[in-house]
Formats: structure tokens, C-alpha cells, sequence
């Protein structure tokens, strides 16, 4: 399936056999062929408006590109080709804006309805190669002051998440394509989309929790219900990069953030019976407090780093009973994350980027039992009574 970028208009060269016939030429150049991208693919699935498999076609995302004739060449060698306006003027170009678009598009004899491409158009050179690194969503660039170098790829300063979550976004980055030219994107990329591919990593951890009852505590009349759930002490700013070099193509997952800054204690709640109108009520069965929407995003980080900043997460519950007289004892609970362990029981001290975890809180009860004991009979010896 061709692309919408413009066919290349071939001369007609009009040429007669007989010798000393006059030869004319059609002067009109080649046409240089409209950046176009394909369907850019996402990883698994961590905010709402971050499908699954696809990137979502009511969202954005920017790019930046580099024009140059050997990939591995001294960076000098590289011309910025694709870096956007420096909309803020802090230095900072935003990249390129990409978006889909579903207006009719005829080239030859194919129509298209669907495909992705600057919002304003760029062309491929006429010789040479083009490398393209993009992030997402497009907005992140009105929160973070975003730049590209070749040797580090997408860099980002003092990267910081909100403390609200829901405010807070699923940044990505792609890994880095490169040595592209117009006609491989021809050749190579049939369909659905013809044009740049794309693939976009999630570059932050994704938090979560559900709860449960150890016992089924309802059986005897007793009711739990979470009031709140909140994440303590979690770092919110960090240095971020995408490579390690300009000789990486793909996300360098283990150095991207560093520069982790711990001046401001965070406390993300990301349960509030006062604003979710109200509390969860628990069983044995696990009910889960965040959906997709409501995932916290939060950076990649050691839950127990050596500057003893350990990551907490604090659960309010209520405890009630029909004996209570109608009342319930409220109690807080405060969990070292850090000891959190997966089913198998390894392990999980840190949080990694591209990936969600998910936390399992059981609420456990005593039973009241009783140990009965009856004490001896004290022994009184009254021998001096009146005679009878």
C-alpha cells in the first residue's frame, strides 16, 4: 500500500531513433517525497489514553531528527533536521509535532483515510540519512523543558511528576530509528501506514494497589472498609536520558534517570474515600482500588536507597460491627513497600521503568478467643463459734 507522500514525477524523456532528430526533455524535477509515519506500536497498557498495541489516534507525539551520510560518524557530522520552534525560548526546541489524520488523500490510484505526519510538513533530502527519536504525549513538553543531542538522544532536567494522579502522564520515548531514506520507507512499509515505524517505550512505573480481607469477616457480622490509600516518600525529581550513546538504538532502560532529588517529602494518594465518594468495602476476595485511569506514574526508583528514604505506603481503614452501636474504629496502617514480594517470593525493591506493580494489601483480624480459669476456693477455718 503506498503512502501519501507525493509520487515521485519520473521525466518522460521523448527521444526519436532517427539520428539528428532534435531530442526534448520534460524538465520537471523529482518531487521530494512528505515525511510520513506508521502506526506508532505501545507498549502494554498504563494510562487510559494509551491503548494497548497502538498509539491512540486522538493523541500526539513530537519528534526530532538528525540529517547525516554515516550513522557512527563524528557528531559534528550530524545537521539538526526536524526540531521543532523554541516555543518557550528557553533554548529548548519541543520537536516536531505528529498527528493522525483521517482527510481523503488520493496518490495514483489509492485513497487514504488514515495515516500519521507533521503537523507541519517536512520533506525527505535528497540524499543522506535521516535518524528520528520521539517522546509522548505531546503536552510534555508544556511540563518539562525537553532537548535532543545526538549522543544522549531525548534529555530532560530535573524531570518531575505531580504528586496528584491525576495529573500526573505515561511518558514515553521511542527507541531511536535509524538511517532512514524516502525510498525505504516505499519498499519496506506496505501497510497499514507507510512511513517512519515507530515504537514507543514506557519510561516511568506505573503503581497500583488492591485489598482483601485474610478471613471472610462478613460471615461473622464484621465490616472493613479502606478510607485511603497514599504513597509516602516517593522521589519526584530525576535527571532523564534516553541513550547511552549515538551509537544506541534502543531505550537504555538501566541509565536513563539519575540526579534523583529528595528535598520534598511526597505523599501521592491515589485512594480517597472523600473524593471517590465513598470507602471500599473488602472481602476475602480482592478489590482493586485503581483502575487504568487512576494508575499512579511515578518514577523509577529504589524503594530503600541508601540515604534511607524508604518508600511507605499508608492504609486508613475502617473496622464496624453491629454491636458497635453503629460506630467503627478507625486505624492507620503504614507498610515499608521495600519488603513487598511477588508471589514466588522474590523480591521487589525498586521499581523499574516500563513497568507496573501491582500491591496486594491483606487486612488480618484476631479472633477473640477465649482461655477460661476458675480460681480455687479459699479455704476459711472458722472454729470458734458460739456453743450451742
Amino acid at each position: 500500500m503506498m503512502n501519501i507522500r507525493n509520487i515521485a514525477l519520473v521525466a518522460i524523456l521523448a527521444a526519436a531513433l532517427a539520428s539528428c532528430t532534435k531530442v526534448d526533455i520534460d524538465k520537471t524535477e523529482d518531487v521530494q517525497r512528505e515525511i510520513a509515519f506508521d502506526a506508532p506500536v505501545v507498549g502494554e497498557i498504563t494510562k487510559v489514553d494509551m491503548i494497548s498495541g497502538l498509539f491512540p489516534t486522538d493523541s500526539a507525539f513530537c519528534v526530532f531528527a538528525d540529517h547525516h551520510y554515516d550513522l557512527f560518524s563524528d557528531a559534528d557530522s550530524f545537521t539538526a533536521y526536524m526540531r521543532g520552534p523554541d516555543e518557550d525560548g528557553d533554548g529548548y526546541p519541543a520537536g516536531v509535532v505528529v498527528t493522525h489524520h483521517t482527510d481523503a488523500v488520493t496518490v495514483g490510484d489509492k485513497t487514504f483515510d488514515s495515516y500519521w505526519r507533521p503537523v507541519a510538513k517536512y520533506y525527505w533530502p535528497k540524499d543522506g540519512y535521516l535518524t528520528f527519536a520521539a517522546y509522548a504525549p505531546q503536552y510534555a513538553r508544556k511540563r518539562a523543558a525537553i532537548d535532543y543531542h545526538v549522543d544522549r538522544g531525548i534529555v530532560i532536567s530535573q524531570f518531575r511528576v505531580s504528586r496528584f494522579v491525576d495529573q500526573q502522564y505515561d511518558f514515553m520515548v521511542s527507541d531511536r530509528v535509524v538511517n532512514q531514506q524516502s525510498s525505504d520507507m516505499v519498499q519496506n512499509n506496505p501497510a497499514p501506514y507507510d512511513g517512519v515505524q515507530l515504537t514507543f517505550r514506557h519510561v516511568l512505573s506505573a503503581i497500583k494497589f488492591e485489598a482483601k480481607t485474610k478471613s471472610d469477616y462478613t460471615s461473622a457480622g464484621y465490616t472493613v472498609k479502606v478510607k485511603k490509600v497514599s504513597i509516602l516518600n516517593p522521589y519526584a525529581t530525576a535527571d532523564f536520558h534516553q541513550f547511552t550513546g549515538r551509537n544506541s538504538n534502543i531505550v537504555d532502560i538501566e541509565g536513563m534517570w539519575s540526579m534523583y532529588k529528595g528535598d520534598v517529602d511526597m505523599n501521592v494518594v491515589v485512594f480517597n474515600a472523600e473524593t471517590e465518594a465513598s470507602m471500599k468495602k473488602l472481602t476475602s476476595i480482592a478489590t482493586e482500588f485503581t483502575a487504568n485511569a487512576a494508575d499512579a506514574i511515578l518514577l523509577p526508583q529504589v524503594l530503600n536507597p541508601v540515604d534511607g528514604k524508604d518508600v511507605f505506603a499508608e492504609v486508613v481503614y475502617d473496622v464496624s460491627h453491629p454491636d458497635m452501636g453503629g460506630k467503627s474504629l478507625t486505624y492507620t496502617a503504614v507498610l515499608d513497600l521495600s519488603e513487598g514480594k511477588m508471589a514466588d517470593h522474590t523480591p521487589v525493591n525498586r521499581w523499574e521503568p516500563g513497568k507496573r506493580y501491582k500491591y496486594t494489601i491483606t487486612i488480618g483480624m484476631d479472633e477473640v478467643v477465649f482461655a477460661p480459669k476458675v480460681t480455687d476456693w479459699e479455704n476459711i477455718d472458722v472454729s470458734d463459734v458460739p456453743m450451742i
